[in-house]
């Protein structure tokens, strides 16, 4: 986050007419808080997304020639040995929000993990980004060394980059090369089966409940037995209406008596 200041001030006489149509902005990427490796792989994941080769460079600024509404250009988040993925606002979106508010931006919010310049390395075109650019930051306006690791204006400005593009009209597009592509792949199918493999045999909708009840619960240990046994019961049931649907329309009047019978039982007591 510490990179944003050198952006948006002593860059921004730079970008605040239309000389430029593309920005490419990289820069070292030190991360000390990071293991080496970790900390090699993320920027690595962000040079390649976004300079790959001289023909992935022409492709991405022929992207900003043809398509004038692509304002901003990132790579996708950074999720491999990172605990980023669904998880991108870390503790940053209320001072996000407010400087939302600040800039007068129309853009709403959202509650899910943003789309935003993770890293701090992304094409620009500069009309796009003009609120930031045009707005009076100071030094003292970010935070003293040791930078914080988290919870910095620089780190909210990474994820205000794409609310400010949309508020002028402007989308994101995420841009990634093929090597990249299938290992993320890979990486986020080893993810998936993981998580799946934990959760009952059922459709994905109902998977996403479970979790969400769980986060809705504050992540309890504890549940009970009746609510562990309701949620095998459907996950049978959703089983067998998959596997076997024939012998589940044939068994279902029967379930269904049984049911009443069970209800009308409970309501006699």
């Amino acid at each position: 986050g510490r990179d944003m200041s050198a952006l948006f001030i002593a860059c921004r006489d730079l970008f605040l007419d239309d000389r430029y149509t593309a920005v490419c902005r990289l820069h070292t990427k030190k991360s000390p808080h990071l293991h080496s490796g970790r900390a090699e792989l993320f920027k690595r994941h962000s040079v390649e997304n976004l300079l790959n080769s001289e023909g992935y460079t022409t492709n991405v600024l022929d992207l900003f020639r043809d398509k004038p509404w692509v304002g901003v250009a990132v790579p996708p988040i950074m999720h491999i040995s990172l605990g980023t993925l669904g998880h991108g606002w870390l503790g940053n979106r209320p001072r996000v929000e407010a400087l939302a508010a600040m800039l007068g931006l129309k853009t709403p919010i959202e509650a899910t993990p943003p789309t935003a310049v993770y890293g701090g390395m992304f094409w620009f075109r500069p009309r796009a980004l003009r609120k930031l650019f045009a707005h009076p930051w100071t030094w003292t306006d970010f935070e003293d060394e040791p930078y914080p690791l988290d919870g910095a204006l620089g780190h909210a400005l990474e994820r205000m980059v794409c609310y400010v593009a949309q508020d002028a009209g402007f989308t994101t597009q995420q841009i990634i090369s093929t090597h990249s592509a299938g290992w993320n792949y890979g990486m986020l199918e080893y993810k998936l089966q993981k998580l799946e493999a934990a959760l009952p045999n059922a459709d994905f909708g109902y998977r996403v409940r479970i979790v969400e009840n769980w986060r809705n619960a504050s992540y309890s240990q504890s549940s009970s037995v009746r609510q562990s046994l309701a949620a095998l019961v459907l996950a049978v049931k959703r089983s067998a209406g998959h596997r076997l649907p024939r012998l589940v329309h044939a068994l279902r009047p029967v379930y269904r008596t049984a049911t009443l019978r069970h209800l009308r039982s409970r309501g006699d007591r």
